[in-house]
């Protein structure tokens, strides 16, 4: 119980944006629910406690959120591991792939695009998708890939704006307006690039991203 008292409190400092005081009750939750055997409720204080950290931004925030799913991802990888022989060691594929999640997203705030970040993030979606059915963890892993996608050299193009244009129906259909603005300013990106946005095709483009919203 006080574990899952000091997540909610947590949540509630994060939504009003008090990153630092979050983590600090994220921690404690994770603390207390080592100490009583509840691992389920660990991994979740976790990886609330890493969301906040990246929030806040700073170099050392990012450090700290790494370190804190690191743990996660290993134990649920090792379970992964050992789930053929015994059911009852199966994953929480909804960690795992939130743990990927925040990973990947680190990786990008460290400058990791391609070697680390869009591998971590493949593996969020893939896992989001099929086992956990969250829309919302696909739509975020959607618009952070075609990102990466469009910042890489050379990349295709097509494949991020079907990825950005994936990512905004998702969040869309969840009315989730910070994330459709994220999407709208990826898909603002690549239309320069392509060459789109020159003088008689920026209100048309400006149309057709209003008729989205």
């Amino acid at each position: 119980c006080a574990a899952a008292a000091d997540i909610a409190e947590g949540q509630v400092l994060h939504s009003v944006g008090q990153e630092a005081e979050a983590a600090v009750r994220f921690a404690a939750a994770a603390e207390t629910a080592e100490a009583f055997g509840a691992p389920a409720t660990r991994d979740l204080a976790c990886v609330c406690g890493a969301l906040s950290e990246l929030a806040d931004g700073s170099p050392e925030a990012v450090s700290r959120a790494l370190n804190l799913v690191r743990p996660v991802m290993q134990r649920h990888e090792d379970a992964a591991g050992s789930a053929a022989a015994d059911e009852a060691a199966a994953p929480n594929y909804a960690y795992q792939a939130a743990a990927l999640f925040v990973s990947g997203y680190a990786a990008l705030q460290q400058g990791g695009a391609s070697q680390e970040a869009k591998p971590k993030l493949s593996r969020a979606l893939k896992l989001a998708h099929s086992q956990c059915c969250n829309h919302q963890l696909v739509a975020q892993s959607l618009s952070l890939i075609g990102t990466v996608v469009l910042d890489t050299r050379g990349g295709d193009l097509g494949q991020s704006l079907d990825m950005l244009q994936s990512s905004f129906t998702l969040s869309k259909a969840q009315e989730d307006m910070p994330a459709q603005l994220g999407c709208l300013g990826g898909l603002l990106r690549l239309h320069r690039l392509r060459g789109l946005c020159r003088l008689h095709g920026v209100r048309g483009l400006q149309s057709q991203l209003c008729s989205w919203v």
